[in-house]
């Protein structure tokens, strides 16, 4: 997991041996700068959740105010999957229909936006 601060990397943790850490995983509510004996002082803003790994240039592009999960079409991964799904699927224009619409819904990532309550 990578930290950042106003879109500088600050530092990452890792988990290698979840059996030996005092971690409870379940369905509870996340609590962030939340201590049993003292509380946080300060704020938290801008909290987001990602489901996948963001690149520097991803946290840079959220920083600035801009959506890292919008389909970028200058996104060189995402034209050679376009390639490679061309190239696999040459047998008719309802396949290389079908695998452009798939391929839009598949380069689409999401985030789960925290609430700031305050």
């Amino acid at each position: 997991m990578n930290f950042y601060m106003d879109g500088e990397w600050v530092g990452s943790f890792s988990i290698k041996y979840i059996q030996g850490q005092s971690f409870i995983f379940n369905d509870g509510p996340l609590y962030i700068g939340w201590h049993r004996w003292k509380g946080f002082t300060g704020q938290i803003s801008n909290f987001r959740h990602y489901n996948f790994r963001l690149s520097y240039s991803d946290v840079l592009m959220d920083y600035s105010g801009e959506d890292p999960t919008k389909h970028n079409d200058n996104d060189e991964s995402s034209k050679k999957y376009f390639i490679d799904l061309t190239i696999a699927f040459f047998l008719g224009m309802m396949v290389l229909a079908g695998g452009l619409f798939i391929h839009k819904i598949i380069i689409r990532r999401r985030y789960q936006e925290i609430p700031n309550p305050m």
